[in-house]
């Protein structure tokens, strides 16, 4: 059996703790931009339709219509502190979950390597032993 010195990242990319990791911070990552995008105002626009007739068969004709459009900008005005805390709590959280994916990449990279080590040592006691019920044999 060979056991390779090196492995690919993709070994570390499929384990499911590891990819639970990246959606979580993906997750994250669109809770803060949503928080930011809280800052900004809202824009508004209404249009209404009047019409005026005093029969019927010419109420929805154009000299008897009346149309009117309009927009507005909107930003509430006391709400400004709830938003940064808000934005803090979402970035703290981005902060906490990006930790969380250093330690799961790090546990990854050691339990690999730790198997790796294991398996190596588990071949070199494997030799010896053979090596042993050879001299055993010619003994």
């Amino acid at each position: 059996m060979i056991i390779p010195s090196k492995l690919s990242t993709e070994v570390i990319e499929n384990r499911p703790d590891y990819q639970k990791a990246i959606l979580e911070i993906e997750k994250a990552g669109l809770d803060v931009r949503t928080a930011k995008k809280e800052f900004l105002p809202t824009f508004d626009i209404a249009g209404l339709a009047l019409f005026n007739a005093k029969h019927f068969g010419s109420a929805f004709t154009t000299s008897n219509s009346l149309l009117a459009f309009g927009g507005g900008v909107f930003q509430p005005i006391f709400s400004g502190g709830a938003k940064i805390a808000n934005l803090r709590l979402k970035k703290a959280s981005y902060e906490r979950i990006l930790e969380n994916y250093k330690k799961t990449n790090l546990t990854a990279m050691k339990e690999i390597n730790d198997s790796l080590v294991s398996i190596k040592q588990d071949e070199e006691k494997y030799n010896k032993t053979l090596k042993q019920l050879d001299l055993s044999k010619k003994d």
